[in-house]
């Protein structure tokens, strides 16, 4: 079973059909998701009235980091 279908189709649509701007799509995509879910952890500290700033840890986790420039 294919763990992602939609992000190819999404990486196709932002690359314009582009086979040569395709990674940089790709690149940007994942960005994107990691500018989203970090966003997400900070708002859920927020609504359990913590600081949001323990969230930069998710953005900044190495691991991450490396999969999204490496994917």
């Amino acid at each position: 079973m294919y763990s992602r279908p939609f992000y190819p189709a999404v990486s196709r649509a932002a690359s314009l059909g582009s086979v040569r701007a395709l990674p940089y799509a790709m690149v940007g995509i994942n960005v994107l998701a990691v500018l989203a879910g970090t966003a997400a952890v900070a708002l859920w500290f927020l609504r359990r009235d913590f600081s949001p700033w323990p969230a930069l840890l998710y953005g900044l986790f190495p691991g991450l980091a490396l999969t999204v420039f490496r994917d």
